[in-house]
């Protein structure tokens, strides 16, 4: 009896063996198709799955104590409104706290905090603006399943941020929730979601037609729009500096706020496709050398500023809308080409250009405040026809314009308009009414000016400091000076009226003009 005891024992043993040899054998294999999914739904600790991926069970979770709270306006629930006590390298949020459930993360509630993971429960329904703003340890978000809205700059500056999902009920993400994730290699997105979709791991809309995020972090150096993409989404590839290349489809219509923003773009040829570039879509650029805007009509505030290397820029003829700083502070630019069609030239849109020596202006009624200021080796410009107005200070600190011809339908010419420039003499177009306030103000080498009859008004230290002014044409059509137009001119012996005597002591004259008033002035003057 005994010794059969033995042998079944025996035979147990060697059964179990077996068993354990075949599961050895087993872990060898080629891993199944899903295996990646198994593991991701393995590092969410949780069991069961549907087409909004594995459900979450925070109950596998210890709540992290010392966060701070805040109850909603209606106190129902509660915000995480801040760090806290809070302390370790991983944030469990819990699901309710004091007996209410804990619905969002408020503004800035977790920013700059030092841990490496987070745990969202599935009460979360919204992360407020720049929730996790410059948490630049933070590896993982775990959970996040009932979000359905991510504020502004949520995640901006989580630098070590590798991967994300997009579950069912996000339908709502900021264009720069994830802008400067520089780590970001992969954005995921669950079948069941009805706004967005993945592709290749970068966000587009759940139709295809709008790539709303580029994953910074697979650092490729070129990309190519697919042809069904119609909208460069907000910051779509902002921060992309290993981006050094960018072909565009051909149903690209608009690209967005920012699209490119600090990315690495060396050259820039957009197809007569797109219509419109957004604000800051290519600013700080810093390797961008050349632009061309093809066939936009619009194109927002400061889409190029701040591109320190661009040296050239052609906007196109199809160009009607013009915001200002287009090419502010581009440092280097050297050469630029507007097309007949613009509106005008917005303000700063050459301001501290401080290369810029060819400038080809196709038209536009109006050249805006600060347009070319302090461009400094600008020497010469061709004002359009087109051109009704010339703003404030729109050419202040020119100090090396000399040359500039004025077009035929010029009304106004602003205050400081051309202030500190280095014109050497002047003829004003038959047509222009206001010279505003010190608009030739310390222009030091001006020796000569002509002012139409046209002319009513002549601002106060209009012509003040211009110390080499030796002769001036004034029209019979002048009916105000204005205070100090005239003051520190001392070299001005010359002066010319079109008008009679009679006339001319009709002209309010402000004080301080005596270079005006005490000279022998010859009246009636034909040319």
């Amino acid at each position: 009896m005994r010794i059969n005891e033995l042998k079944k024992t025996k035979i147990r043993g060697i059964v179990l063996l077996f068993a354990l040899l075949i599961l050895l054998c087993s872990c060898t294999n080629t891993p199944p198709e899903d295996a990646e999914e198994l593991i991701f739904s393995e590092s969410f600790g949780i069991e069961g799955s549907d087409d909004n991926g594995p459900d979450f069970d925070d109950t596998v979770y210890t709540p992290t104590k010392g966060l701070k709270y805040s109850l909603s306006s209606d106190k129902s629930y509660y915000i995480v409104s801040g760090i806290g006590k809070a302390v370790g390298k991983e944030i469990v949020i819990p699901s309710e706290y004091n007996s209410k459930p804990v619905k969002k993360i408020g503004e800035r509630a977790l920013s700059s905090g030092r841990f490496t993971s987070i745990v969202i429960p599935d009460s979360i329904t919204d992360i407020g603006d720049e929730a996790f703003y410059s948490c630049r340890y933070l590896k993982q978000v775990v959970g996040a399943r009932g979000v359905c809205i991510i504020g502004s700059k949520a995640f901006e500056n989580c630098r070590s941020l590798t991967e994300f999902t997009v579950y069912k009920d996000m339908t709502k993400i900021s264009g720069d929730a994830f802008y400067n994730c520089y780590a970001l290699r992969e954005i995921k997105v669950t079948p069941a979601n009805p706004a967005f979709t993945s592709i290749n791991g970068d966000l587009y809309t759940k139709d295809g037609k709008t790539l709303l995020k580029y994953a910074v972090g697979k650092q490729d150096e070129s990309y190519t729009v697919s042809d069904t993409v119609s909208e460069i989404g907000t910051y779509a590839f902002a921060g992309a500096y290993f981006l050094s290349e960018i072909e565009f489809g051909t149903g690209v219509t608009k690209i967005g706020d920012g699209a490119f923003y600090s990315s690495g773009i060396k050259e820039l040829h957009l197809p007569d496709t797109v219509r419109e570039i957004g604000s800051a879509a290519f600013s700080y650029c810093s390797s961008l050398t050349s632009v061309n805007t093809g066939g936009a009509r619009k194109i927002a505030d400061g889409a190029f500023a701040r591109c320190r290397r661009l040296r050239e820029a052609v906007v196109g003829e199809s160009a009607e809308e013009l915001g200002g700083h287009l090419f502010y502070c581009c440092t280097l630019l050297r050469s630029v080409t507007i097309g007949a069609s613009v509106d005008k030239i917005g303000a700063y849109t050459f301001g501290e250009c401080d290369y810029l020596k060819e400038v080809w202006l196709g038209g536009g009624k109006k050249i805006d405040s600060y347009a070319f200021y302090n461009c400094k080796s600008l020497e010469n410009i061709d004002i359009p026809d087109e051109v009704e107005e010339i703003g404030y200070q729109a050419f202040y600190g020119c100090n090396n314009l000399y040359d500039i011809n004025f077009g035929e339908s010029l009304i106004i010419i602003g205050k400081y308009a051309f202030c500190r420039t280095d014109i050497r003499k002047l003829t004003l177009p038959e047509g222009l009414v206001i010279i505003g306030d010190s608009a030739f103000a310390a222009c030091g080498n001006l020796r000569e000016i002509t002012i139409p009859d046209s002319v009513e008004f002549i601002g106060d230290y209009a012509f003040c400091g211009c110390t080499e002014l030796e002769s001036a044409v004034i029209g019979k059509g002048v009916k105000d000076i204005g205070a100090s137009a005239f003051s520190e001119c001392i070299a001005l012996a010359d002066v010319k009226y079109r008008g009679s005597a009679e006339e001319f002591k009709l002209i309010v004259i402000g004080k301080y003009n005596n270079a005006v008033t005490d000279l022998n002035v010859k009246y009636n003057y034909k040319e």
